[in-house]
This record gives structure tokens, C-alpha cells and sequence, in this order.
């Protein structure tokens, strides 16, 4: 689904171009871990676009079941590790960590970012994606259990109390947000089942089919560059680059 799903190819598109902006610049390999990674669709893309320049590179998840999951399509030597996001344990360990589509799950989003500010080497970099703008909020973030959504001001907010310089942050599926907007309006989940909830969950995050994909996703590919080169203002989602 990460493949081929227009929003996280254009996700993937957008935040790669970030990653290559703010790479650290005068070294050779940079150490890289995805927290709450999942089942590994941005370590397998980050991996076969810039292979070599992360080393060693990591999934980390609370989930045993994702982690055993992402085996298959990890590429050889991407490190699996179990990790709790409250108490991570790494300290000046890696150069650069990815926080994405994370913390909106957590109540304690500070806290999230003050462990990964710990397991950053000096001077490493966080990238951090999530749900942009309460305007936006609708039913599937209930059913994702999301507990908030956020704005720039949030990200300078959350870098200044987890110790994190924020270098940049910047709303992206912007071009798409009238469209997403509208196919959430008028829905509601009050009232469903669980086995409702689950079966609607299931039916709304598929690939698209190939007629309506194709084309979602050469309009979220037209955001890279054109959201780097100038600063949208709004979009469905919310990119964060902070410093240690």
C-alpha cells in the first residue's frame, strides 16, 4: 500500500526532498532510525533512493507484530529493534530520526519529542509529520485514533519545550485539501459498532483504484518542489525539521 498509495508516495516524495535539504552536510553515512516506523514503507523507500548514505538504518515500533511484519521487505541490514516511545534509552546515538504520522496517537507528544531529542547525537536532525489544522479534523481521525491535529505554531511550540531547534516546518497535501475536505464532510461514526468502525476503516485506506490514483498522485507529486520553493498556506498535513 505504501507503494502504491498516493498519499504516502507523495508523503515519501516531500519529506525525502527535506531530508536531502537539511542532510548533514561534510560526512559520509549518516546513522538514521524510524520511530514508530510501522511496518518499514519509509525506511524500504529511503533505502532504495539514497542507498549507501544511511548506515546503519533502523525500523523501531512498540509492535512486535509490524516489526515481524516489515522483515520481508526490508532491504538486508536494516536494524529491527522494539522500542517503547516513552522511554526510547538511546543517548547521542543517532544522527538523524523520523517521527511520522506518530505523535498525534500519544497523549504525551512533548514527552515523544524530549526522548528523541535524547537519542539524537548532537547537532542530529528530527523530521517529524503529522495531521495538519483542527479545521480538517473529521471521522477518520477518529477512527485513527488521532488525539489532535496540528498547526506550525504547535511544532515551534513542542520544539521549544523538548529542548529541539525547529529549522523549518511547512504544510503539505495542500493542492489536494479541497477534495479531502469534501469526501469527509457528512460522515459521522457515532452510534457504529466496533466491526462498523473496523469495516469502514478497511473500505476508506485501500489504494485507490487505478483511474483515480494515477491521477491523485501526479497532483501530490506536482507539491515536490513547489511546496520547498514556496511556503503553502495550508494543507492537510504538517512537516516539522528540528535540530538538536
Amino acid at each position: 500500500m505504501q507503494e502504491r498509495h498516493f498519499w504516502y508516495r507523495g508523503r515519501h516524495r516531500f519529506l525525502l526532498h527535506a531530508l536531502d535539504r537539511y542532510r548533514l552536510a561534510d560526512v559520509g553515512t549518516l546513522s538514521a532510525v524510524d520511530l514508530g516506523g510501522g511496518v518499514g514503507g519509509w525506511v524500504r523507500y529511503l533505502a532504495d533512493r539514497r542507498p549507501g548514505q544511511y548506515q546503519p538504518l533502523a525500523l523501531a515500533d512498540s509492535s512486535r507484530t509490524a516489526l515481524r511484519m516489515a522483515g520481508p521487505m526490508l532491504p538486508a541490514g536494516v536494524e529491527r529493534y522494539q522500542i517503547d516511545l516513552m522511554n526510547l534509552g538511546w543517548r547521542d546515538h543517532w544522527d538523524v530520526a523520523f517521527l511520522l504520522d506518530v505523535i498525534e496517537h500519544l497523549p504525551d507528544d512533548r514527552e515523544a519529542l524530549r526522548q528523541a531529542r535524547a537519542a539524537l547525537k548532537p547537532g542530529g536532525l528530527l523530521f517529524v509529520t503529522t495531521p495538519a489544522l483542527q479545521q480538517f479534523w473529521s471521522y477518520n481521525d477518529e477512527l485513527a485514533h488521532h488525539l489532535r491535529r496540528y498547526s506550525r505554531a504547535d511544532f515551534a511550540r513542542l520544539g521549544e519545550q523538548a529542548g529541539l531547534q525547529l529549522l523549518d516546518a511547512r504544510y503539505f497535501m495542500f493542492l489536494l485539501s479541497p477534495l479531502y475536505w469534501l469526501a469527509r464532510q457528512g460522515k459521522g461514526i457515532e452510534g457504529m459498532t466496533e466491526d462498523e468502525k473496523m469495516a469502514l476503516m478497511h473500505k476508506t485506506h485501500q489504494v485507490p483504484p487505478a483511474p483515480l490514483n494515477l491521477p491523485l498522485t501526479a497532483i501530490f507529486a506536482a507539491e515536490t518542489p513547489l511546496g520547498h520553493w514556496l511556503r503553502f498556506p495550508w494543507g492537510t498535513s504538517v512537516l516539522g525539521v528540528f535540530r538538536r
